[in-house]
């Protein structure tokens, strides 16, 4: 249901139904990675990244769950992070693509280029994904 209720946009219901979902079972990625996005959709950044510890501390942080922390890094700012993350995704065919791709979408959203002097360039965007992708590959 957890799925079903974030589609309907009820953030709320879809974070209660994957928290019971991961304590039923917490060897299994799906209830970590549908609790954080819906703690991320609530604006609970501090709450998503105390659940991808939780990922961590059951060793799951791969894959999906790899990726959905590279977008709650991208949202905090976190560049460390982000690099650190992006160097992981490179080793897993077609992960590292999609979260470039996700980081320029969510730029779109939270830097649009009506801002004004407050606003990101489409080529700062570009520059910025590349010197992200550059050091995670160490160049």
């Amino acid at each position: 249901m957890g799925f079903e209720y974030a589609v309907l946009g009820k953030w709320e219901q879809s974070a209660e139904e994957f928290r019971t979902a991961k304590e039923l079972d917490p060897s299994q990625a799906l209830p970590y990675a549908g609790l954080i996005s819906a703690q991320m959709a609530l604006g609970r950044l501090t709450d998503a990244r105390a659940v991808y510890e939780e990922v961590r501390a059951h060793k799951l942080d791969f894959g999906e769950l790899l990726r959905i922390r590279y977008r709650l890094a991208f949202v905090q700012r976190d560049d460390a992070t982000m690099v650190q993350t992006l160097d992981s995704l490179g080793s897993l065919p077609g992960f590292e693509r999609i979260a470039l791709a996700e980081q320029a979408g969510y730029s779109r959203l939270l830097w649009p280029p009506w801002q004004g002097s407050g606003g990101v360039s489409q080529d700062a965007r570009r520059s910025y994904a590349g010197a992200r992708l550059g050091k995670a590959r160490g160049n």
